[in-house]
């Protein structure tokens, strides 16, 4: 965590008078085009019997792709942007 709070490369760019929230690459929120839910993070599926090897390959993937914040409750809410440009 930084000295202002914020995590990775997350940072606040004053536009004139509009704020723009930034996204690093090294942010847990970036997202890569690999990112895609029809992706296959592991080749291990779960069926029932083998739970600790598939967290284990789970758990390795997601730390890979500094996603693993979201599921042990790390990584905080995101905050709201309320602008009208979406």
């Amino acid at each position: 965590m930084t000295e202002d709070g914020k995590k990775g490369n997350e940072k606040e760019e004053k536009k004139g008078e509009e704020t723009e929230f930034v996204i690093g690459p090294h942010s847990p929120y970036s997202l890569h085009p690999s990112d895609a839910s029809g992706v296959t993070i592991t080749t291990i599926k779960f069926n029932g019997k083998n739970y600790n090897l598939w967290e284990k390959a789970i758990r390795m993937a997601l730390k890979a792709d500094n996603k693993l914040g979201f599921i042990n409750g790390t990584v905080t809410k995101a905050i709201e942007i309320t602008s009208g440009r979406w």
